[in-house]
């Protein structure tokens, strides 16, 4: 930690104590700037390789302009003829679908 102190304050920043921690990346995964870091094995080789993907708050606002735009679609195709019945079902899996992700998210 010393080494990184030292390197980051040639560069006129600065480590905040409370969020930094050291990690054995071998054996556990870490979040930083918003990827998921951990390391993985090759199938193939054997060897090591540090494994990189956005993090799941990172992918949040791509997931939520997907569905978006995936309920616009049904929103056109069920409103046809003032179908207000089929639009209440399909509103109530969403709902229903979002309550039991974020339930499991969040282990509620």
């Amino acid at each position: 930690m010393k080494g990184v102190r030292h390197v980051l304050e040639r560069l006129d920043l600065t480590l905040n104590d409370k969020k930094s921690r050291t990690v054995d990346a071998r054996k556990e995964h870490f979040a930083f700037l918003g990827f998921s870091i951990r390391v993985r094995t090759s199938r193939v080789t054997g060897n090591r390789y540090p494994h990189v993907e956005p993090s799941a708050k990172s992918l949040m606002p791509e997931v939520v302009k997907e569905v978006n735009q995936v309920l616009r679609g049904w929103t056109g195709y069920f409103h046809y003829r003032n179908s207000t019945r089929m639009m209440g079902k399909l509103r109530y899996h969403v709902e229903e679908r979002i309550r039991t992700h974020l339930g499991k998210r969040h282990k509620v």
